[in-house]
């Protein structure tokens, strides 16, 4: 029996997603809001020049790899340009400005001007996280129990991946222009670091260690190579229809997308003899009704920032 998979949310994580159900056999359809995929790494184009349109350097390349590897991408068909010295500039509202370079050292010094003890402070937390990150990588590969937490080390890094990034900040006393450094890719996102999660306090860790690269034609090149995968394998692809709700006729097996508009999945009846399976990788999900009478309850569960 096939599975159907409706997969909310066409950013590079549903992307991925939905060539994995693919991959293992199921039909899929990729629901996107916009008329235009790859979330935040999508690109910006004006006056005939395309940008951009969110992060614009690759951190963490090796598993990158690995994990584009595994739906059949090849990060290496790229030609990827590494940048060795500055990573990114931040202005502050207070009139300070604080280059961040690949090297540790000439970061910590643009923080202590700054900021005079940041630079030390920052040092050590990047340090800290360079050890978490040693700890927890290992598990991003493999597949792995709660024992198995336990047995490699990784517990050892468990604050950060419990704690919120602010939380974390503040426990390594990182404020002003270090805290914004280290949070500036939530910012960018639109999001709170109060609500981060801890690992994106591991990034430091990446950029001064590992280092930062870039496709020479921009890092939306990667969502072209998904869209690429995606119609090789026969992902049906839907713009341009926002979910508002997923809701079920009956049990939780048969699940019917409600999104805005008249858009209604070809495989939503109730009756289906497939199971049909839905994952989200959406921020903008509001609601979803089990249909087992639990009304607010269970879509407190799933409410999501708006």
């Amino acid at each position: 029996m096939t599975e159907h998979t409706i997969v909310i949310g066409g950013g590079v994580g549903g992307m991925v997603a939905a060539l994995r159900a693919r991959r293992h056999g199921a039909s899929v359809q990729l629901v996107e809001a916009r008329d235009q995929l790859g979330g935040l790494a999508s690109s910006v184009a004006a006056g005939g020049t395309t940008f951009d349109g969110g992060p614009y350097i690759l951190l963490d390349q090796d598993r990158l790899r690995w994990a584009l590897d595994r739906v059949g991408v090849d990060l290496d068909t790229l030609d990827l340009v590494v940048r060795s010295t500055l990573a990114y500039t931040i202005d502050g509202a207070a009139g300070w400005s604080v280059a961040v370079y690949t090297d540790l050292d000439r970061t910590a010094e643009e923080l202590k001007q700054a900021e005079p003890g940041s630079g030390d402070r920052y040092r050590a937390f990047v340090a800290k996280a360079g050890a978490a990150l040693d700890r927890l990588a290992p598990l991003l590969t493999e597949a792995h129990s709660a024992g198995r937490f336990v047995t490699s080390g990784a517990w050892r890094a468990a604050p950060w991946t419990l704690a919120s990034l602010r939380q974390l900040l503040r426990l390594n006393r990182l404020d002003g222009p270090a805290a914004a450094a280290t949070s500036i890719w939530t910012l960018i996102a639109g999001g709170d670091p109060a609500r981060a999660p801890g690992p994106m306090a591991l990034v430091p860790a990446l950029i001064h260690r590992d280092g930062a690269v870039r496709p020479a034609g921009g890092v939306h090149q990667i969502v072209g190579l998904l869209e690429a995968a995606l119609v090789d394998a026969g992902v049906e692809v839907i713009r341009n229809a926002p979910v508002e709700a997923i809701v079920t006729a009956s049990g939780p097996a048969a699940f019917v997308l409600s999104p805005a508009g008249s858009f209604r999945p070809k495989w939503s009846s109730a009756t289906s003899a497939a199971p049909l399976r839905c994952s989200t990788s959406s921020t903008s999900l509001r609601r979803l009704d089990c249909g087992s009478g639990c009304g607010a309850g269970c879509s407190r569960r799933v409410s999501r920032p708006t």
